[in-house]
């Protein structure tokens, strides 16, 4: 059975919220997420090939 997460487990362990996904396509792809903080938009479209799946 998975491990279910909680919200504040999450931010602890480093992960921040996304307030918008507008585009989705194997994982999210365009949108807007907390980075450090602070509000981001972020593109994960025109990713070379062989760069890392999570970084944008």
């Amino acid at each position: 059975m998975a491990e279910t997460w909680d919200e504040q487990r999450l931010i602890a362990d480093g992960f921040e919220r996304v307030h918008v996904e507008l585009e989705w396509y194997d994982g999210p792809r365009v949108g807007l997420a907390y980075i450090a903080g602070e509000p981001h938009y972020f593109d994960g479209y025109g990713q070379c090939v062989g760069d890392e799946p999570d970084e944008y």
